[in-house]
């Protein structure tokens, strides 16, 4: 199965951008620090695997909501963040159909992915860039034989990288791409299958 070709051409413009932000050398805005919210929507190509060979993929729409705290020292920004997104729409195609002739223990439908990450931002001109790395899990229904279904997780690892840019005081736009690289299941009958989830965020981001 060939993994989410459309989102991989934009990995080497996010790369050079976090070159230029290296250079930077202006100060981050102090209104940026301190605890804060957001919500926006998410567009992400997943696919369940079980092997080369069998599995599951789709386009998978969500709703976004992020919490987390951010600190300010010197030129640089970290932060601790908990985000979510909430499946609102898209399935995943199975090779076979769940609940009648399914192949494998894929994932059949997925409800969400949670994630807890740290970020480290670099100020740009008026922009902030980040990268993010941390732990996340995807929940949803995972075939459990030809015929029968359940529910379950599988977790593992999760990298990002984007953009913040404020618009008024307090408020941000966020923009970014996040990769979900999870390998460990909980799945039900102890079965075993890989996720990987490419996927771009757009956020309105709320300073407290």
């Amino acid at each position: 199965m060939t993994v989410m070709p459309k989102f991989r051409v934009i990995l080497p413009f996010l790369f050079a951008a976090a070159g230029l932000a290296g250079s930077a050398q202006v100060a981050l805005a102090q209104a940026g620090g301190g605890p804060y919210a957001g919500v926006g929507l998410s567009f992400a190509q997943a696919e369940s695997d079980v092997s080369a060979a069998v599995g599951s993929e789709g386009d998978l729409t969500a709703l976004s909501f992020v919490l987390g705290n951010k600190w300010i020292r010197g030129n640089y920004s970290y932060a601790i963040e908990l985000d979510a997104d909430i499946n609102m729409g898209g399935t995943l195609t199975p090779d076979g159909p769940c609940g009648s002739a399914a192949t494998g223990p894929y994932m059949c439908d997925q409800d969400a992915t949670v994630r807890l990450r740290g970020l480290v931002g670099r100020p740009l001109g008026d922009a902030e860039l980040f990268g993010a790395v941390g732990v996340g899990a995807t929940f949803g229904t995972f075939a459990t034989g030809e015929t029968t279904t359940g529910s379950g997780s599988v977790y593992g690892l999760s990298l990002g990288a984007g953009v913040n840019y404020p618009i008024r005081d307090g408020m941000s736009v966020r923009g970014e791409i996040n990769y979900d690289n999870f390998t460990n299941a909980d799945q039900p009958f102890e079965q075993e299958s890989d996720w990987d989830a490419l996927s771009v965020r757009l956020m309105a981001v709320f300073n407290f």
